[in-house]
């Protein structure tokens, strides 16, 4: 339910990160035919890409593991997600991988990132959108 909610909540403000000059990806840790369902389902109108071996997550440093997606935190997240209307539907992927958002510019310099501490701690999209807006 939390990629549900954050590809919402990164569409919302697709045309914002567009502006700035910016390209919005999404990087799923499924296979393509799930990212296929999930573009249709959710609405996205940002392209997805999968990396089914986590490799860019690995790279980036998302943490993984049960402890981060079972405490007492996420079920806090879980409440805010399910009042926004997001509501968990089977597992595709690695259910304990986490996620988290990154900016990069075009020379590939990392200008922000934010792990994930748990299932469901989203990005400030505020401080994305200052990143880019001091990436420009």
């Amino acid at each position: 339910m939390f990629c549900r909610e954050q590809a919402a909540r990164l569409g919302e403000r697709l045309s914002e990160i567009e502006d700035a000059g910016a390209r919005l990806i999404a990087i799923g840790n499924g296979h393509a035919r799930w990212a296929h369902s999930f573009i249709e389902e959710e609405g996205v109108e940002f392209p997805v890409y999968v990396d089914p071996g986590r490799r860019s997550y690995k790279h980036y440093g998302m943490r993984r593991g049960m402890t981060q997606v079972l405490n007492a935190r996420t079920v806090a997240h879980g409440a805010r997600a399910v009042a926004a209307g997001h509501h968990q539907t089977s597992t595709r992927g690695d259910g304990y991988q986490n996620g988290g958002v990154v900016v990069i510019d075009a020379d590939g310099a990392l200008l922000y990132r934010h792990v994930e501490r748990e299932a469901g701690d989203l990005a400030d999209l505020d401080d994305v959108m200052e990143a880019l807006d001091n990436a420009g």
